[in-house]
Protein backbone atom coordinates (compact mmCIF):
# COMPACT_ATOMS: atom_id res chain seq x y z
CA UNK A 1 0.00 0.00 0.00
CA UNK A 2 2.85 2.39 0.84
CA UNK A 3 4.40 1.78 -2.57
CA UNK A 4 1.18 2.43 -4.42
CA UNK A 5 0.38 5.49 -2.30
CA UNK A 6 3.80 6.99 -3.00
CA UNK A 7 3.42 6.42 -6.74
CA UNK A 8 -0.02 8.04 -6.77
CA UNK A 9 1.24 11.02 -4.76
CA UNK A 10 4.01 11.50 -7.31
CA UNK A 11 1.59 11.23 -10.23
CA UNK A 12 -0.65 13.91 -8.71
CA UNK A 13 2.13 16.52 -8.93
CA UNK A 14 3.90 15.19 -12.03
CA UNK A 15 4.55 17.58 -14.89
CA UNK A 16 3.45 14.97 -17.41
CA UNK A 17 6.81 14.42 -19.08
CA UNK A 18 6.58 11.87 -21.92
CA UNK A 19 7.18 8.17 -21.46
CA UNK A 20 8.10 6.59 -24.78
CA UNK A 21 7.88 2.97 -23.64
CA UNK A 22 4.36 3.23 -22.18
CA UNK A 23 2.09 0.43 -23.46
CA UNK A 24 -0.54 1.77 -25.85
CA UNK A 25 -3.58 1.01 -23.76
CA UNK A 26 -6.50 3.41 -24.19
CA UNK A 27 -6.42 5.89 -21.30
CA UNK A 28 -10.08 5.64 -20.45
CA UNK A 29 -11.08 7.03 -18.10
CA UNK A 30 -8.28 9.63 -18.44
CA UNK A 31 -8.39 10.60 -14.76
CA UNK A 32 -8.91 8.54 -11.62
CA UNK A 33 -9.99 9.86 -8.23
CA UNK A 34 -7.82 8.64 -5.35
CA UNK A 35 -9.28 8.47 -1.85
CA UNK A 36 -7.28 7.41 1.22
CA UNK A 37 -9.23 6.35 4.31
CA UNK A 38 -7.93 6.64 7.86
CA UNK A 39 -8.16 3.99 10.57
CA UNK A 40 -11.61 5.31 11.45
CA UNK A 41 -12.63 4.75 7.79
CA UNK A 42 -13.10 8.48 7.27
CA UNK A 43 -11.56 10.20 4.28
CA UNK A 44 -8.03 11.28 5.18
CA UNK A 45 -7.27 12.91 1.82
CA UNK A 46 -8.30 12.68 -1.80
CA UNK A 47 -7.01 13.92 -5.15
CA UNK A 48 -7.10 13.20 -8.88
CA UNK A 49 -4.38 11.52 -10.92
CA UNK A 50 -3.95 11.31 -14.72
CA UNK A 51 -4.00 7.65 -15.76
CA UNK A 52 -1.27 8.14 -18.36
CA UNK A 53 1.12 9.64 -15.79
CA UNK A 54 0.42 6.89 -13.24
CA UNK A 55 1.18 4.21 -15.81
CA UNK A 56 4.22 6.02 -17.13
CA UNK A 57 6.01 6.57 -13.81
CA UNK A 58 5.15 3.10 -12.55
CA UNK A 59 6.63 1.57 -15.69
CA UNK A 60 9.83 3.58 -15.33
CA UNK A 61 10.29 2.41 -11.75
CA UNK A 62 9.37 -1.16 -12.70
CA UNK A 63 12.08 -1.15 -15.38
CA UNK A 64 14.63 0.38 -12.98
CA UNK A 65 14.12 -2.48 -10.51
CA UNK A 66 15.00 -5.04 -13.16
CA UNK A 67 14.32 -8.76 -13.07
CA UNK A 68 16.24 -9.21 -9.80
CA UNK A 69 14.28 -6.52 -7.97
CA UNK A 70 11.89 -7.14 -5.09
CA UNK A 71 9.09 -9.34 -6.46
CA UNK A 72 6.35 -7.77 -4.34
CA UNK A 73 7.44 -4.26 -5.35
CA UNK A 74 7.50 -5.25 -9.01
CA UNK A 75 4.03 -6.78 -8.70
CA UNK A 76 2.62 -3.61 -7.11
CA UNK A 77 4.16 -1.41 -9.77
CA UNK A 78 2.87 -3.67 -12.55
CA UNK A 79 -0.62 -3.22 -11.12
CA UNK A 80 -0.27 0.52 -11.62
CA UNK A 81 1.21 0.10 -15.10
CA UNK A 82 -2.09 -1.53 -16.08
CA UNK A 83 -4.37 0.86 -14.17
CA UNK A 84 -7.78 0.81 -15.84
CA UNK A 85 -6.84 -1.98 -18.25
CA UNK A 86 -9.57 -4.60 -18.72
CA UNK A 87 -8.31 -8.01 -17.64
CA UNK A 88 -10.60 -10.37 -19.54
CA UNK A 89 -9.65 -14.04 -19.50
CA UNK A 90 -11.56 -15.86 -22.28
CA UNK A 91 -11.34 -19.61 -22.62
CA UNK A 92 -8.80 -20.98 -25.07
CA UNK A 93 -8.44 -20.62 -27.99
CA UNK A 94 -10.36 -17.34 -28.03
CA UNK A 95 -8.59 -13.97 -28.06
CA UNK A 96 -8.99 -11.19 -25.49
CA UNK A 97 -11.73 -8.61 -26.21
CA UNK A 98 -10.59 -5.07 -27.05
CA UNK A 99 -10.11 -2.45 -24.35
CA UNK A 100 -12.80 0.06 -23.42
CA UNK A 101 -13.22 3.26 -25.39
CA UNK A 102 -14.34 6.68 -24.21
CA UNK A 103 -18.16 6.94 -24.35
CA UNK A 104 -18.42 9.08 -27.50
CA UNK A 105 -15.86 6.96 -29.34
CA UNK A 106 -17.73 3.81 -28.30
CA UNK A 107 -21.08 5.29 -29.35
CA UNK A 108 -19.70 6.08 -32.80
CA UNK A 109 -18.19 2.59 -33.06
CA UNK A 110 -21.61 1.05 -32.41
CA UNK A 111 -23.31 3.37 -34.90
CA UNK A 112 -20.78 2.62 -37.63
CA UNK A 113 -19.83 -0.97 -36.90
CA UNK A 114 -21.34 -4.46 -36.98
CA UNK A 115 -24.10 -5.44 -34.56
CA UNK A 116 -23.88 -9.23 -34.77
CA UNK A 117 -23.14 -9.79 -31.07
CA UNK A 118 -24.72 -6.71 -29.49
CA UNK A 119 -27.25 -6.71 -26.64
CA UNK A 120 -29.28 -3.54 -25.97
CA UNK A 121 -30.80 -3.42 -22.50
CA UNK A 122 -33.20 -0.94 -20.89
CA UNK A 123 -33.11 -1.19 -17.10
CA UNK A 124 -35.69 0.55 -14.91
CA UNK A 125 -35.59 1.53 -11.25
CA UNK A 126 -34.82 -2.06 -10.19
CA UNK A 127 -31.26 -2.75 -11.47
CA UNK A 128 -31.80 -6.52 -11.23
CA UNK A 129 -34.82 -6.55 -13.55
CA UNK A 130 -34.45 -5.46 -17.15
CA UNK A 131 -37.45 -3.75 -18.69
CA UNK A 132 -36.33 -4.74 -22.16
CA UNK A 133 -33.47 -6.68 -23.75
CA UNK A 134 -32.78 -6.90 -27.45
CA UNK A 135 -30.15 -9.19 -28.98
CA UNK A 136 -28.89 -9.38 -32.54
CA UNK A 137 -27.77 -13.01 -32.71
CA UNK A 138 -28.81 -16.37 -31.23
CA UNK A 139 -29.07 -16.11 -27.46
CA UNK A 140 -26.79 -18.36 -25.42
CA UNK A 141 -28.30 -20.37 -22.59
CA UNK A 142 -25.86 -19.00 -20.03
CA UNK A 143 -25.52 -15.35 -19.08
CA UNK A 144 -28.29 -13.49 -17.29
CA UNK A 145 -28.03 -10.45 -19.56
CA UNK A 146 -29.12 -12.39 -22.65
CA UNK A 147 -31.30 -15.24 -21.42
CA UNK A 148 -34.59 -13.35 -21.81
CA UNK A 149 -33.66 -11.16 -24.78
CA UNK A 150 -35.84 -10.59 -27.82
CA UNK A 151 -33.82 -11.65 -30.84
CA UNK A 152 -33.82 -9.14 -33.70
CA UNK A 153 -32.62 -9.53 -37.23
CA UNK A 154 -29.38 -7.71 -38.03
CA UNK A 155 -31.09 -4.87 -39.91
CA UNK A 156 -33.59 -4.31 -37.11
CA UNK A 157 -30.88 -4.37 -34.45
CA UNK A 158 -28.94 -1.76 -36.37
CA UNK A 159 -32.08 0.38 -36.55
CA UNK A 160 -32.74 -0.13 -32.83
CA UNK A 161 -29.21 0.97 -31.94
CA UNK A 162 -29.46 4.00 -34.20
CA UNK A 163 -32.73 4.96 -32.53
CA UNK A 164 -31.39 4.55 -28.99
CA UNK A 165 -27.89 5.94 -29.37
CA UNK A 166 -28.95 9.07 -31.28
CA UNK A 167 -31.71 10.00 -28.83
CA UNK A 168 -30.75 13.28 -27.04
CA UNK A 169 -31.54 11.71 -23.67
CA UNK A 170 -29.06 8.89 -24.32
CA UNK A 171 -26.30 11.23 -25.49
CA UNK A 172 -26.55 13.43 -22.41
CA UNK A 173 -27.05 10.46 -20.07
CA UNK A 174 -23.87 8.67 -21.14
CA UNK A 175 -21.89 11.65 -19.83
CA UNK A 176 -23.33 11.27 -16.33
CA UNK A 177 -21.74 9.30 -13.53
CA UNK A 178 -23.82 6.88 -11.46
CA UNK A 179 -23.29 9.11 -8.43
CA UNK A 180 -25.10 11.97 -10.18
CA UNK A 181 -28.37 10.05 -10.42
CA UNK A 182 -28.23 8.16 -7.14
CA UNK A 183 -31.31 8.98 -5.07
CA UNK A 184 -33.27 10.25 -8.08
CA UNK A 185 -35.72 8.39 -10.33
CA UNK A 186 -33.64 7.08 -13.23
CA UNK A 187 -33.25 4.30 -15.74
CA UNK A 188 -30.24 2.84 -17.53
CA UNK A 189 -29.65 2.08 -21.18
CA UNK A 190 -26.87 -0.49 -21.51
CA UNK A 191 -25.10 -1.70 -24.63
CA UNK A 192 -23.22 -4.96 -24.21
CA UNK A 193 -21.24 -7.21 -26.55
CA UNK A 194 -20.91 -11.00 -26.44
CA UNK A 195 -17.41 -12.35 -27.08
CA UNK A 196 -16.39 -15.96 -27.77
CA UNK A 197 -14.88 -17.60 -24.71
CA UNK A 198 -16.68 -15.40 -22.16
CA UNK A 199 -19.83 -16.61 -20.39
CA UNK A 200 -21.45 -13.19 -19.97
CA UNK A 201 -21.55 -10.20 -22.31
CA UNK A 202 -19.26 -7.25 -21.67
CA UNK A 203 -20.72 -3.84 -20.83
CA UNK A 204 -19.40 -1.33 -23.38
CA UNK A 205 -21.63 1.72 -23.00
CA UNK A 206 -24.12 2.90 -20.38
CA UNK A 207 -26.39 5.93 -20.20
CA UNK A 208 -28.28 7.14 -17.11
CA UNK A 209 -31.57 8.64 -18.23
CA UNK A 210 -34.83 9.83 -16.72
CA UNK A 211 -37.80 7.42 -16.76
CA UNK A 212 -39.50 9.64 -19.35
CA UNK A 213 -36.43 9.53 -21.61
CA UNK A 214 -36.29 5.74 -21.21
CA UNK A 215 -39.92 5.50 -22.35
CA UNK A 216 -39.17 7.84 -25.25
CA UNK A 217 -36.19 5.74 -26.30
CA UNK A 218 -38.32 2.57 -26.17
CA UNK A 219 -40.95 4.22 -28.40
CA UNK A 220 -38.25 5.40 -30.80
CA UNK A 221 -36.88 1.86 -31.00
CA UNK A 222 -40.34 0.45 -31.75
CA UNK A 223 -40.79 3.02 -34.50
CA UNK A 224 -37.45 2.08 -36.04
CA UNK A 225 -37.75 -1.71 -36.26
CA UNK A 226 -40.08 -3.82 -38.37
CA UNK A 227 -43.72 -4.18 -37.36
CA UNK A 228 -43.41 -7.82 -36.25
CA UNK A 229 -40.45 -7.15 -34.01
CA UNK A 230 -41.96 -3.91 -32.72
CA UNK A 231 -45.01 -5.87 -31.55
CA UNK A 232 -42.79 -8.22 -29.53
CA UNK A 233 -41.04 -5.25 -27.94
CA UNK A 234 -44.34 -3.52 -27.20
CA UNK A 235 -45.70 -6.61 -25.46
CA UNK A 236 -42.59 -6.88 -23.28
CA UNK A 237 -42.66 -3.19 -22.31
CA UNK A 238 -46.38 -3.17 -21.58
CA UNK A 239 -46.06 -6.35 -19.54
CA UNK A 240 -43.32 -4.73 -17.45
CA UNK A 241 -45.42 -1.62 -16.90
CA UNK A 242 -48.26 -3.71 -15.50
Amino acid sequence: MATIAAQLDQAAIDDGAPCDSLPQYPAWPPTWHVRFLGEDMRIAREFDVPVRVVRCRALERYDDLGRNGDNEMRSNLHTLVELGVDGWAPRDPYSTPPQRLAPEAQRQAFLNGPVDAVVLSLVGANPNASMLRLASSPVQASGSATSDAIQLRTASMHSALQAALTHPGFVSGMKRARSEVRGHPNAEIRVLVRYPGLTNPVLRLISYVSPSDAAGIARQIMAAVTETEAEAIRARVEGTDR
